[in-house]
């Protein structure tokens, strides 16, 4: 499992991008957790944090932005989804 916390303070999308989560393809279990007083459109975060297609397990706690665009590509895996 890999947990990603305090995503308010990340400033843009290729900020996000870096964490090249594309790329890890053995990564199952997901967690995204979002504070308060965010600094950019979290949905740009969202976008880069794409995860591998492998992904099963995806949570996502304090997010208020709207779908990101590789739900629809990454979603062919995932068992679990959990928004908070």
């Amino acid at each position: 499992m890999l947990s990603i916390q305090n995503l308010e303070n990340v400033e843009s999308k290729e900020q996000a991008s870096e964490a090249r989560l594309g790329s890890k393809r053995n990564l199952k279990d997901l967690r995204l957790y979002w504070g308060v007083g965010s600094h950019t459109d979290p949905g740009w975060v969202l976008e880069g944090l794409e995860p591998h297609q492998n992904l099963e397990h995806l949570g996502i706690k304090g997010y208020t932005g709207k779908c990101a665009s590789w739900w629809s590509r990454n979603f062919c895996y995932v068992t679990y989804v959990r928004l908070g």
